[in-house]
């Protein structure tokens, strides 16, 4: 601005000393855009110097938003990525679980369909491979465990496979099978888990069955036993009454 002032104040000077009479129009417009032209040039410059200085912060003021949006993106992707571990926490916590499992009392096998989880399980399927009927005994009513069409939480069925000693007389005393459990929860949604399931069996820790002479022999001697105590128990009783 000081230098357009400048230079203006310079060309009306230098106009004012070289004109001494009436000049013509043509020949002021002449002087004039002469002068202006320098002028307009220089302006020039300096504007194509001003809009790339410009441009460059505008470059590095579209950059830093650019890295804030990033920024910014990455936080919500945490944020989502966090919520959604918190939806299924959420939906592991209150779903239905049903596991299939064996158990043993020492004298007989069960298969055990148990719903551990929260909510209730429908249309609950078990199946094993191999299946029970190469492991145990059809005799036995395990198969109404296998279907279930409602449990509850904490619902357990079961029902007998097999005999201790029936296993233990194979080749392959222990029992070993993959179990599947298929279920859905109220809202329809489906679940289906395979799993290996297995029963370690030992002589040592199992019951043997006894038979009706050893049952007899052993009822007999309870009752003697009790017997013994009763008649202790009556010279007791009469002792006391000769006293008084």
């Amino acid at each position: 601005m000081i230098f357009t002032t400048v230079w203006l104040g310079l060309a009306a000077v230098i106009w004012f000393n070289i004109q001494s009479g009436p000049v013509k129009l043509s020949v002021v417009g002449d002087y004039v855009a002469g002068m202006v032209a320098p002028l307009a040039f220089v302006w020039f410059i300096i504007a194509y110097f001003q809009q790339g200085e410009e441009l460059k912060r505008n470059t590095e003021a579209l950059s830093k938003q650019q890295k804030e949006m990033q920024y910014q993106a990455e936080l919500l992707g945490d944020q989502a990525s966090a919520l959604r571990h918190a939806a299924d926490a959420l939906t592991e916590h209150v779903r239905p679980y049903v596991v299939a499992s064996f158990e043993t009392d020492g004298v007989s096998i069960h298969a055990v369909v148990k719903n551990c989880g929260a909510r209730a399980a429908l249309n609950v399927e078990v199946e094993f491979d191999p299946e029970l009927d190469k492991i145990g005994d059809s005799r036995f009513e395990y198969r109404n465990v296998l279907q279930q069409s409602f449990m509850p939480p904490g619902r357990e069925v079961r029902g007998m496979v097999t005999t201790t000693v029936y296993r233990l007389d194979q080749e392959e005393p222990s029992v070993r099978t993959i179990a599947t459990v298929s279920y859905k929860d109220a809202d329809g949604k489906k679940y289906r888990e395979s799993y290996s399931v297995g029963l370690t069996l030992m002589k040592h820790q199992m019951m043997q069955p006894k038979s009706v002479s050893t049952l007899l022999n052993e009822m007999s001697k309870t009752l003697k036993e009790t017997n013994k105590q009763l008649g202790k128990l009556h010279d007791a009783a009469m002792n006391l009454n000769g006293k008084h």
